[in-house]
C-alpha cells in the first residue's frame, strides 16, 4: 500500500501516523500529569519519515544509510563525511542530554526565596543566544528577577536555579516505548532497528526530565517562563507543565519553516512572532491558540529592507537547508537533495565562464560531502565553502540561490536577485517565488535556466525583484524599524506584570 502512495500522500500519511499512533495502541495516559503523546512527537519526526523512505523506496536509501552509519562510527576508517558528522552533527539525543544537564550541585544556590522578595521572577530554563539580550534587558530595566537552568551572569547580576536530580520512571518508559512501537505498527510502520534503540533511550531521558521540570517549577514558582522553542525537548516539558500550573510561557519565533506540518502547532501560551504570516498560520492551523504579538525579529534590528536590487557581485551564493537524516522529517525530503543541487549548480557554472560559487552550508548540513565533490572535480577556486555570515556573503554576491531556509530571508536584506532551489516532489514551504522575490529552480533544468537568465540581467531588469522582496520581508520579518528587541522585552514585561 505504502509503495503506491504519491510523495504528497506519503508525507500526509507520515504526519497522520506521528500524531495518531495513540489511537492504535493500548497505552493509558490517565494518571500522568503531562501528555506524553505530545512530548514524544518530536522523537518521531525523523524516524517515521526515514522508515517510510526505507520501506517505500521513494528515493535511493544508500546515502542516508551511509550518513547514519557515519554518525555512529568511531573508527578512523570512516568515510570523508563521517568526521564532519561525528564532530558537528552529533545525534539529537546528545544535544538533548547536554541541554537538560545541570551544573554540579555545589555551584547551584537555592535562591528562589531571595529572588521572590525582589519582584516578579522569570525562569529561563535554557538561556540560548537568542534570549540572552532580552533577558539582560529585563534585568537592566528592573522589570523582573531572572533564574536560569545554569549558573550565569547577566547584566551584572548572578542568576541561579536549584539543582534537582531525578531518575527515569522505568515503568512509564517501557509502557510508552511499546505503545509507540505498537501504535506505529497499526499504521504498518516499523522503525529501523537503530531508531528503535534511540527512541527507547530518548523516552527514558524524557520521563526523568518531566519529573525534574515539575519539581523545578514547584520550587521556583516563577511568574513567567521564557523559552527558545515550544514543540520539542527540552522546552516542551516546561511549556506543558506550566500550562497545568497556570504559569504563562513566552516564546520568541526562531526561524522559518523548512518542512510542512511539523511546525504548525503552537504550545506556548504567549508567542512573539516576527511577522504577520506566522501569526496567520498559527491562527489557521494550530489546535492550541496562544496569545500572539507581532514584534519583529530582534536579530534584524540593524537591518532595513532593500531600496534597490544590486546585481553586482563576484560570485553566486548558495544557502542550503539541512540535509542530514535527522533533519529530513517528511518522507519526501531526502538527504541526497543537497548533492543533486550541487551537481546542478556545477552544470550552471560550466555554462558560465568565469562564474564562481560560494556555499554557505546550514549548520545541520553535510559540508564535508560538498568538499569531497569540489576536490574530486578539481573545482578549487571555482566552488568554495564559506564560514562567513549570510549577511556578509550576500553583500558581495551577484545572485543568491536559497532553499527552504531562514537564511533566504536573511539574504533578502542585501537586495540581490534570487533563485529558489527545491528538487523534491513536495511543494516548497517558503513562498519566495509566489511573492516574486525569486525565480523558481524546482528541477535541474529550471534551476540552471533561472541562474543563466539572472546572470544576463542588467540593472533595470534586476529591479523586478524589488517589490516582491520588500513584501516578503514585511510579511515574514515584520516591522524592520530597529525596535523589535524593545517590543519583545516590553511584551515579556507586560505578561509578567499581568501575572
Amino acid at each position: 500500500m505504502i509503495s503506491k502512495l504519491t510523495s504528497v500522500e506519503l508525507d500526509t500519511f507520515a504526519w497522520k501516523a506521528i500524531c495518531g499512533w495513540p489511537t492504535r495502541s493500548n497505552f493509558n495516559f490517565c494518571g500522568y500529569t503531562d501528555d506524553y503523546a505530545e512530548l514524544t512527537r518530536w522523537f518521531l519526526w525523523d524516524k517515521v519519515g526515514r522508515a517510510l523512505r526505507f520501506s517505500s523506496d521513494l528515493q535511493s536509501f544508500a546515502l542516508e544509510r551511509e550518513l547514519i552509519e557515519a554518525s555512529n562510527c568511531s573508527s578512523r576508517t570512516c568515510s570523508v563525511a563521517s568526521s564532519f558528522i561525528r564532530t558537528r552533527l552529533t545525534p539529537q539525543l546528545s544535544r538533548f542530554f547536554s541541554l537538560i544537564k545541570k551544573k554540579p550541585e555545589q555551584q547551584i544556590q537555592p535562591v528562589s526565596n531571595f529572588l521572590r522578595c525582589q519582584g516578579p521572577l522569570v525562569y529561563v530554563p535554557v538561556l540560548s543566544d537568542r534570549l540572552k539580550n532580552a533577558t539582560g534587558e529585563l534585568i537592566r530595566e528592573n522589570m523582573c528577577q531572572v533564574a536560569t537552568g545554569y549558573c550565569e551572569t547577566i547584566a551584572g547580576a548572578a542568576v541561579f536555579c536549584p539543582n534537582i536530580t531525578v531518575h527515569p520512571d522505568d515503568d512509564v518508559t517501557m509502557m510508552l516505548y511499546y505503545a509507540i512501537i505498537d501504535g506505529l505498527k497499526g499504521f504498518d510502520i516499523t522503525l529501523m532497528r537503530g531508531d528503535e534503540a534511540t527512541l527507547r533511550t530518548q523516552i527514558s531521558t524524557l520521563t526523568s526530565h518531566v519529573t525534574s521540570v515539575r519539581a523545578e517549577l514547584e520550587t521556583l514558582q516563577p511568574d513567567a517562563i521564557l523559552v527558545h522553542g515550544d514543540n520539542h525537548p527540552p522546552f516542551q516539558a516546561y511549556v506543558l507543565s506550566a500550562r497545568k500550573m497556570g504559569i504563562p510561557v513566552v516564546m520568541l519565533q526562531h526561524g522559518l519553516d523548512c518542512e510542512h506540518r511539523y511546525l504548525d502547532e503552537a504550545y506556548a501560551s504567549n508567542i512573539a512572532v516576527w511577522g504577520g504570516e506566522r501569526q496567520t498560520r498559527y491562527r489557521n492551523k494550530s489546535i492550541w491558540q496562544p496569545h500572539i504579538s507581532v514584534t519583529g525579529n530582534p536579530e534584524y534590528d540593524c537591518l532595513r529592507p532593500p531600496t534597490r536590487i544590486d546585481p553586482a557581485g563576484t560570485y553566486w551564493l548558495w544557502l542550503t537547508r539541512p540535509h542530514t537524516p535527522e533533519k529530513c522529517y517528511a518522507p519526501s525530503r531526502t538527504p541526497d537533495e543537497g548533492l543533486a543541487l550541487l551537481n546542478a549548480l556545477i552544470d550552471a557554472i560550466k555554462k558560465s565562464p568565469g562564474a564562481r560559487l560560494v556555499i554557505k552550508a546550514h549548520p545541520y548540513d553535510y559540508a564535508a560531502l560538498y568538499q569531497r565533490i569540489i576536490l574530486d572535480q578539481s573545482l578549487h577556486g571555482v566552488v568554495e565553502i564559506s564560514g562567513q555570515t549570510v549577511h556578509e556573503l550576500a553583500l558581495h554576491a551577484s545572485l543568491v540561490i536559497t532553499e527552504d531556509s531562514s537564511a533566504g530571508l536573511d539574504a533578502l536584506f542585501a537586495g540581490k536577485p534570487m533563485v529558489h532551489a527545491h528538487f523534491t516532489e513536495s511543494a516548497p514551504t517558503i513562498p519566495f517565488v509566489e511573492y516574486g522575490a525569486a525565480l523558481p529552480g524546482f528541477t535541474k533544468e529550471q534551476l540552471v535556466e533561472s541562474i543563466l537568465r539572472i546572470s544576463a540581467f542588467d540593472f533595470e531588469q534586476a529591479q523586478g525583484f524589488l517589490a516582491g522582496q520588500i513584501e516578503f520581508i514585511r510579511d515574514f520579518a515584520g516591522p524592520c524599524d530597529g525596535n523589535a528587541g524593545k517590543r519583545f522585552v516590553q511584551y515579556v514585561g507586560e505578561i509578567v506584570c499581568q501575572k
